[in-house]
């Protein structure tokens, strides 16, 4: 059995999917216009191939977290109930920050990304209280069972492996420290901003492959909006 993101949604699948989708949003004019606009605030050389390569790492582990352990055993239970994923976003944005950390890449590129993973639910879960939940639940994101999926996706996408390694409440409490840090900071949060440039294709390419496992009415017509203006 593989890791799922969702009922009947392999995860790794949904990765690649989200990550084509969100690059053929992002293309060429879109990248080239948001990287005028890094190098603007950066002051230093930033291409649309360095935006594309950050929108590319955002999309495929926008949703690495969901390979923990204690969200894949719902899918094991066969219950009959839509599954919990709550704050997965938290242990995808460490995935995230980790995997570029470890490939050296630079600070302001890897700031971009986790953010638009953090950040990526942020209309369910607002900063301050993903903080809140993270401080009153004992969290901890272990990968025992489905690491070797996010290996694959990692090998697959980037053509490298990625030492994916158990997420403690610490870490996690330290990553939102840091988040809140740079958000704060006078001399960063300018630049951090600029991480709803990563957001929007990562949105577009999530959505969009989700219309393939089935959802709700409603949303449909979102999904159809957005493949509208894709295919514009």
């Amino acid at each position: 059995m593989n890791a799922l993101a969702y009922t009947n949604q392999e995860l790794k699948s949904h990765a690649i999917n989200t990550s084509e989708i969100a690059l053929k949003y992002s293309g060429k004019c879109y990248a080239e216009v948001c990287a005028r606009r890094i190098r603007s605030v950066l002051n230093k050389p930033f291409s649309s191939s360095d935006f594309n390569y950050i929108v590319k790492v955002a999309s495929t582990f926008h949703d690495a977290g969901k390979a923990a352990d204690h969200y894949q055993m719902q899918f094991e239970a066969q219950q009959n109930k839509k599954p919990s994923f709550s704050l997965h976003e938290i242990p995808s944005a460490i995935i995230t920050k980790t995997f570029m950390e470890q490939k050296g890449n630079d600070y302001e590129s890897i700031l971009l990304a986790s953010l638009a993973v953090l950040f990526h639910h942020t209309a369910m879960r607002p900063y301050r209280l993903q903080e809140d939940l993270l401080k009153s639940r004992n969290h901890t994101w272990s990968f025992s069972k489905f690491k070797a999926d996010i290996d694959l996706l990692s090998e697959k996408v980037f053509g490298t492996k990625f030492s994916l390694q158990r997420i403690e409440k610490e870490n996690a409490m330290a990553f939102m420290k840091w988040v809140g840090n740079v958000t704060r900071s006078a001399n960063i949060s300018r630049y951090a901003k600029l991480y709803c440039l990563v957001l929007n294709p990562v949105i577009y390419g999530d959505n969009i492959d989700a219309k393939s496992r089935g959802i709700s009415k409603k949303r449909s017509k979102f999904v159809e909006e957005l493949e509208e203006t894709l295919d514009a």
